[in-house]
């Protein structure tokens, strides 16, 4: 259907933006005159996008007010399921026309308008998924209109991927530094936080770097690496900052031990079932160099309060 087109075109052409950058704040290292021809070039590429679906009869204010409810966290006339749903269903009658060879109309006043804005709900949310909240809009739709009238444009279709092929790129390489930078700091913070933190009362150190401390120890059994156990846990990082927990979600979690991060692997064999623990998880223990998102910055050394309610021995899955 023309409606998967348009938003699946919209998809793979936003997504290496992914991360790019926060609410409303150009991306370091980018100006605003890169902004603005990266506003005008997804315009273009939107536009023709309209164009080829014979979309032309949009109402272009309704689809940026669209798109600016959802970037401001508005109040939307219509949330995204109801868009969805509007669209999917207006897309099956265009196209029932057409297999009929009949000519697809517009429709009426009122569904070009919901149209338009259901439209530009789904075009905002991959902006807000993808972090553009940064493009100049008036520069966007300009490019949008200019398509869709015929007009002269700044640059063309092909110079607009190639300019959002390199300044895509150019994010990308700049994300990528970005984030060695802080995966480095937090290995060195980490390795200072560990080495400081094995002095404290009742911290254990093994072997692999693991440190842990017990806050109430159980009587029950240990588990083995080819077992279940049920736990929870509230996992920080070294600055506090809370990036998971069981409890907030009010239910237990129940795993496999050996597929778990390694720090978990090797602590919970040795605590009995009914403990609670401190487990100071060094990054290699844990999720290495890689990024787990904003939340989980690469070499994070991760701190997990867990309490070992049950172990089920592997005997007992069979």
């Amino acid at each position: 259907m023309k409606t998967l087109k348009i938003m699946l075109f919209a998809v793979c052409l936003i997504i290496t933006a992914e991360g790019c950058a926060q609410k409303n704040a150009f991306p370091k290292g980018v100006t605003a005159a890169q902004v603005d021809s990266l506003s005008y070039s997804l315009g273009v590429m939107m536009g023709m996008n309209f164009q080829q679906s014979k979309l032309a009869y949009l109402d272009m204010s309704v689809y940026t007010q669209a798109i600016g409810d959802v970037l401001a966290e508005k109040d939307q006339k219509i949330d995204m399921m109801a868009a969805q749903m509007f669209l999917q269903d207006y897309f099956m009658k265009m196209q029932e026309l057409e297999q009929e060879g009949m000519e697809s109309v517009a429709g009426s006043a009122a569904q070009i308008d919901s149209l338009s804005y259901s439209l530009g709900v789904m075009m905002g949310v991959q902006f807000q998924q993808s972090k553009l909240n940064y493009l100049n809009m008036p520069t966007y739709v300009q490019a949008i209109e200019d398509v869709l009238a015929e007009k002269e444009l700044r640059f063309d279709m092909m110079a607009a991927q190639m300019f959002l092929q390199t300044y895509f790129t150019k994010i990308q390489e700049i994300e990528r530094e970005e984030m060695e930078k802080v995966a480095a700091k937090n290995l060195e913070e980490g390795q200072k936080f560990l080495a400081k933190n094995k002095k404290e009362k009742g911290v254990i150190e093994t072997p692999s770097g693991l440190q842990y401390k017990i806050i109430t120890e159980g009587n029950g059994p240990k588990p083995a690496e080819t077992d279940m156990v049920e736990a929870h846990y509230i996992g920080t990082l070294i600055d506090g900052t809370k990036f998971d927990s069981s409890y907030d979600r009010g239910e237990t979690m129940t795993f496999p031990l050996n597929g778990v991060i390694k720090g978990w692997t090797e602590g919970l064999q040795l605590i009995p079932e009914g403990s609670k623990v401190f487990f100071y998880i060094p990054s290699e223990l844990a999720y290495g160099s890689q990024s787990r998102g904003l939340q989980l910055p690469g070499n994070s050394t991760l701190i997990f309060e867990i309490e070992l309610i049950k172990v089920i021995k592997a005997e007992e899955t069979e």
